[in-house]
Order: C-alpha cells, then structure tokens, then sequence
C-alpha cells in the first residue's frame, strides 16, 4: 500500500504549475525529463507547442538544485556535455517575469542548437508508447474540440508523454536516488493536471453521452492510481535492477518504471507469505502463485490464488532459429545440444517429417508417457530418418524428452500465432502473453470486466533474478459440462457480449476450453474468460468479414440484436485515443490499426442493422442505440437471439450451432423450459 500522496508533496513545493499552449505562436517543447541529464532525440513535431508555466521561484530553485546533481553526476563520471535541455524559444515564465532572474538559470542550460548538433549522439522516442496520439479526438468528443477542457487534456497528456519517454538515471550513479525523487514529483504533478483536465472534460460530456462519460471516468481513475504509487513503485524497480547483475548496466527508461507500476510484483525469494508450485513445460510454463492476504467478507480463506506466465514471444520464424529457442531452455550437453539441434532442424524443414514427428509426441503427452520414454522413442524416429547412430546418454534422456515435447508445443504456438492461413496474425517475436493483458484492459472499456479473468503485467523475483510476464486471476469456474444445464438471462447476453468482443479482439483460440462458466442455482450464470493470448494481431477485416476464422465467430445482425444496450453504446463510443491511451505500451501501431478496421466494422453493422430493422434505432446526434418496444427488454432480446440463432445455423447445411456461436442446443432447449419469452 501507497501511504504517501505524491500530490500533496507537489502542493507543499509548488503554488502554481500548468501547461500551455499557443496554437499561434507554437513552441519548439520543452523535454521536462532532461533533469536527468540521459541524451535523448527531441521529436519536435510531436512535442510542438508545449512549453511550462510556472511559478518562477519553484522552477528557478528546483531547475538549478537539479543541474547541480546532474553536474555532479557528469563530472563523476567523466562526462562533458550537459543534457539538461530547455528550447530557447520556449516561454518557461510569463512575460511579465523579471528575465533577470533566470540568468544563471540560462547559463546552465544548453540551446535548441546544441542539443540538435548532438544528434548523433541521442535517442529517438519509443514510437509504441504514445500517451497522445491525437489523444481525445474521439468522434463522439467532436462537440468539445476547440474547447478550454479539450486544449488542457491535450496540452497535459502531451507533458507526461514528453516525461516518460527519457531515460532513467544510470543505477550506479551516485546521485541517481536524489534525481528519481525529484522527477517523480514533476511526474506526480503531470499526472494531477492531467486527471483534473479529464475530470472537467467527462463532466462537460456527462449529460450528452454518458457512456463517454463512464470511459472517461475510467481512465481518469487509472491514471489516479498509477500517480499515487509512482514514486514507490519506481524506487522498488530501482532496487530490484540494482541488485540483478544481467540488468544493472542495461539503460532503463521511465516507460519500464511505469509498466512496472502498472503490473503487480512479487518476491518468490523473500515473501513468507507467497507458496508457488511450477505447472507445464519449459515452452509453457506457469507459477499458480499463492499468497496470504487479510481477511475480507469475500475472502475467508485469507489466500490470494494467480497464475504468473513469463514473458512469452511467438517464437521464430525461421526454422534453425526456431530450434535454437528450444534447445536453448533446456540443460544438455554442449554435443547433444548440436546434434539434436541439427536433426530437429531438418525435420522442421521437412514438412512431412514434421507432421509425423508433431503426431507422435502429441499422442504420447495425452498418453502421459515418462519424458524418457518420449525420448527413446523420437531417438529411434531419427536413426530411422537420417541412418545414424544418436550416441545421447542415458543421463540426459529426461532433459531431451523434455526437448521434444517443448519443440511441439512450441510448433503448435508458432502455428496458431502466426503460420497456419486461419492464425492470429501474431509477427515472430511480438509477445503473446501481454495480450492477456490487453484483453483484460479492453474489457475493463466495454464494461465487461467481470467476464475476463483479470490479467496484468507482472514480475518476480525468483533465485536472485528479475523475471518479467503476466498474472492472471482464477476464474472461479469451471469447463461447461456434458449434463444440459440452463443459461440465466444474463449468461445468454454475454454469449453474445463475448462473440463480438472476441471479434473486436481478433481472438482465434475461444474454445470451450477457454471460458469457464460460474453456476448459480443450478443454471449457468456466468462466464469467464481465459488464455487470451491468441488475440490482438494483424487480423484484417478482409480476413473474417462473413467468415469463420478459426474459432472467431462473425458479426451477423441478429448476434448484434442479443447485445444488451449499455454493452453496444460501449462499443459505439470506443474510439481509436482511448485505445492508444490503454494499449499504446503493449501494442504497436499496426496492430492498433487493424483492430480499429474490427472495430469500425462493428460500429459500421450496428448503424446498418438499426436502419434497416424496425425494432433497433440509432441516433446520430446522441450517438446512442435504443430498441422500441418489447424488445426494449435486454433480457427477453437476449432470449430470442438466442433462439434465432439456433434458427441461422440450423438453415445452413454447412453451418453448425458451434460455427457461428458458443451455444449448445440442449442448454438452450433447458433455458426456454426454464424462462419465458415473450418475443417469438
């Protein structure tokens, strides 16, 4: 827990800090986070027209005490140029300020100038991490352009951008504690600006959209969060990298604090109150993490259950690097590491051997056969394929039929992800588990938090090293099962809530495996959803407009008429900044993009479906769906899309109810004994 509140130590140290802007007179921007004194590349169109206003004598002495460290800093480590950097056209104090003052402020800062011809020398900013990007200039905000409340969130999310994309302190610097403590109040006031020009800007649209509203609020509460903890949680980072020997002389910026302030950390080494146990292979493997927690009214048991994945990429695209992966996890003898690798090589080449080989692991993990025997057997597969002798001993059996089984599982991620025609369209190298995360985060958007499992970034400390990747929570259910079981209303609408979030997502891997279901008085009340890694990738629309694509099912109008109102103005009002702003530091821009093609395509077939059914309406204005009638009812809708949809896939001789839904027909047969309806 956070005991501190950063903003109330920028109250005592500040009276008056804001951001301006002047379209007319544009800036060159100011790099705040050069008190740092790490060189970094100016982005000047990005940063144009963001400049500081603030009380003189704060700016004068915090500036000055902050040079000085820097200074210090440079001279002990033999450094010449200082990297402090404020443009020289930059308004720093209001005209009416005696220039006087800031003199020696002046002398110790280097110009537009020199900081250009060191060019060189510099760092260009994180393109995947963009705090801005247009940020707010969502459709249904058109109204509030040109706006005080629009300039100040534009203006203050442009500062924050320009904090933390600059490079953290080296940790072996001797006044790099002094200078994290001093930037991290210029952060903590960043943050307050930004969450009351927000406040302002929801609160204006409260009445004329309030699912805006509600998004708004939203991040605005994130970014609350991420302000309070923000100097602890980066001091804890500075910590854990001063103390692994593999990260100490990395360079470190402060976009890694904040994903470490956004995830959750746990210390496997030290925390008495953390038990873990290891499930599955090296190529999957996950810590279930138990840790005890106080006693609350919905917690009795005192314990706190997650799963912790390592950070997990699509693995490589070329095959001898692919293998190397592999073999790299594993501990084998320096010749059995090079023959092995060269016949996995050539068998994942061979696309015939590979199938063989694939099929005969595959049959003998289901069959839980001992790795040893996993391995003699795969052993006899390449003296048969290749003529020769293996010559591997017996003591390494174990570890080697761990190898194979770690090759095919990692084959299967590769193919999901990235190879087969219907994958998710994951580039080799990009990460998988993160988008988890991702798919935790868009829920929270939509408003449906409550049916993904809550998954978050996360790191470890286990056996002195820093381990980076993602948890996620129980999902308090269990696999749909074989015995006909009813569906409450509300579970019959997230059938539906999660066939187009899934669509939105690009997620190609929902089976009936991954989503559990919660029951409550013997029907089926709730679902949760998991493993959501397959998701977020290059899916264009041209790839599953009108198709199955895998197991992503399509967007047809009567799946759209089963989503409860507040779910499909969610979706209306979800626009490409709020996006960026969430997801901006998972993903990248082309994966953005593409899942804006999704979403557009949704939005677009919402409007289409409303203008042509009678039943369904659209208003522009309000940017708003409603429904007339009887069907004004998001339960007894839900009950006939339900219907309707056992109707669509039973037209269809090609078509099963599975295709195009998550349905099964005798727990819909169940749900219509049970409930009913009133629209036939």
């Amino acid at each position: 827990m956070c005991n501190d509140d950063p903003n109330l130590q920028v109250e005592k140290k500040i009276e008056e800090i804001k951001i301006i802007h002047d379209a007319e007179d544009v800036a060159s921007g100011i790099n705040v986070s050069k008190v740092l004194g790490r060189p970094q590349e100016l982005d000047t169109k990005t940063r144009e027209g963001t400049a500081l206003q603030a009380d003189k004598k704060w700016v004068k002495n915090a500036m000055e005490n902050l040079v000085k460290k820097v200074e210090q800093r440079q001279n002990d480590e033999g450094v010449n140029d200082l990297n402090v950097h404020v443009p020289a056209n930059t308004a720093l104090i209001e005209k009416e300020d005696d220039n006087n003052e800031l003199s020696e402020l002046k002398k110790s800062i280097v110009t537009e100038e020199q900081v250009m011809k060191q060019e060189s020398k510099q760092l260009k900013l994180d393109p995947q991490f963009d705090l801005v990007n247009k940020l707010f200039t969502a459709e249904e905000l058109t109204p509030f352009n040109g706006t005080k409340e629009m300039a100040e969130v534009v203006k203050n999310s442009e500062a924050i951008k320009t904090m933390l994309t600059n490079t953290m302190p080296p940790v072996t610097a001797k006044t790099a504690r002094e200078e994290i403590d001093s930037s991290c109040i210029v952060v903590a006031m960043l943050y307050n600006r930004l969450t009351d020009s927000i406040d302002k800007l929801a609160e204006k649209s409260k009445d004329s959209n309030p699912d805006c509203f509600a998004m708004l609020q939203g991040i605005s509460e994130e970014l609350k969060k991420e302000s309070t903890c923000f100097k602890e949680k980066t001091l804890e980072y500075f910590d854990i990298v001063s103390k692994d020997p593999q990260l100490i002389n990395k360079n470190h910026t402060w976009i890694d604090a904040l994903k470490f302030n956004r995830g959750v950390f746990y210390d496997l080494d030290n925390d008495k109150n953390i038990k873990y146990k290891i499930e599955g292979g090296a190529a999957s493997k996950v810590y279930m993490i138990t840790k005890t927690v106080p006693e609350t009214e919905t917690n009795k048991a005192r314990t706190e259950v997650v799963f912790f994945r390592q950070k997990d990429n699509v693995p490589a695209e070329k095959n001898n690097e692919f293998v190397e992966q592999v073999i790299s996890r594993h501990a084998l003898s320096k010749e059995t590491a090079a023959s092995i690798s060269k016949f996995l090589t050539k068998i994942t080449d061979a696309n015939r051997a590979k199938v063989k080989f694939y099929e005969k692991i595959r049959k003998m993990k289901e069959a839980k056969e001992t790795p040893e025997k996993i391995c003699r057997t795969m052993l006899d597969e390449i003296e048969f394929l290749f003529r020769v002798k293996t010559n591997v001993s017996k003591s390494e059996y174990r570890e080697l039929g761990d190898v194979f089984m770690d090759w095919r599982d990692s084959l299967a991620k590769r193919s999901m992800a990235h190879d087969m025609s219907k994958s998710a369209k994951i580039d080799c190298g990009r990460n998988l588990s993160d988008r988890n995360v991702t798919t935790s985060r868009m829920a929270a958007l939509l408003g449906i938090q409550d049916m993904v499992c809550d998954s978050r970034t996360a790191t470890m400390l286990i056996n002195g090293k820093l381990v980076e990747g993602n948890i996620m929570e129980n999902t308090g259910g269990e696999e749909v099962g074989d015995m006909p079981t009813a569906y409450t209303p509300k579970m019959v609408a997230q059938h539906f809530e999660m066939q187009i979030f899934d669509f939105i997502c690009g997620q190609v891997d929902r089976h009936f495996g991954n989503f559990h279901v919660i029951k409550k008085d013997g029907k089926y009340g709730q679902i949760r959803c998991l493993d959501n890694d397959m998701s977020f990738g290059k899916l264009k629309l041209k790839d599953v407009e009108g198709k199955i694509h895998n197991r992503l099912c399509p967007v047809y109008d009567v799946a759209l008429m089963g989503l409860p109102t507040s779910f499909a103005n969610r979706v209306m009002a979800l626009s490409k900044p709020y996006i960026e702003q969430v997801m901006g530091d998972i993903l990248n821009a082309e994966e953005i993009d593409v899942l804006m093609e999704r979403l557009d395509y949704v939005k677009t077939y919402i409007r289409n479906t409303a203008s042509k059914n009678p039943n369904m309406n659209w208003d522009e204005d309000a940017k708003k769906v409603s429904y007339n009638g009887e069907y004004a009812n998001d339960e007894q809708r839900a009950l006939w899309a339900m219907n309707k949809t056992v109707e669509v896939a039973a037209k269809q001789p090609n078509l099963t109810l599975d295709d195009i839904s998550r349905f099964i027909k005798e727990n819909v047969e169940k749900t219509n004994k049970a409930y009913k309806r009133t629209i036939k």
